[in-house]
């Protein structure tokens, strides 16, 4: 029995198998990608956010002795904030979450380049307060991982945040 193949049917075949494995490539690295982000934003993001509210639990147990604690994970937090907003693999919702959330954060003390920020007791109040709103929507030391998207959390913590910086 012989096959009578023709050459344009071979070269057809040829490349719908190109296209096939250029597919199966693109979704490989589409996935990479996300997984990538979705790393990107559990250290950066959530991580700085756990940290900070972290050190305001260890300065509020601790009487307030080292402030500058605070306001360094402060720092880390809206640098990290930043850096996502740069990154082309964040789409624009997400983009202006983390500029609303950078920008409400931003109005809490912090470290400039060459000194230290002062924290008065009432930036400290506000630290606490600050503390009880990160525990609240998911962002604290020792607490269980909820189900639900990171994004949507940081969602929930800018309107709250934004809510209770306009009182």
């Amino acid at each position: 029995m012989k096959f009578n193949i023709q050459k344009p049917h071979i070269i057809t075949a040829l490349a719908v198998m190109v296209i096939v494995v250029s597919l199966v490539g693109a979704g490989h690295a589409y996935l990479k990608m996300k997984a990538s982000e979705k790393q990107l934003y559990e250290e950066v993001v959530q991580g700085n956010l756990i940290e900070l509210e972290g050190a305001i639990s260890n300065q509020r147990e601790a009487g307030w002795n080292d402030p500058d604690m605070v306001t360094r994970d402060m720092n880390e937090v809206l640098n990290g904030l930043m850096y996502m907003q740069q990154l082309d693999m964040v789409a624009r919702g997400e983009k202006e979450n983390l500029k609303r959330l950078h920008s409400v954060l931003s109005s809490y003390p912090r470290d400039t380049q060459y000194e230290l920020a002062e924290v008065t007791t009432e930036n400290q109040k506000d630290w606490e307060a600050l503390q009880g709103t990160l525990r609240e929507n998911g962002f604290g030391l020792q607490l269980q991982s909820e189900s639900g998207s990171l994004k949507k959390k940081i969602e929930t913590l800018g309107d709250a945040l934004e809510y209770s910086y306009a009182d």
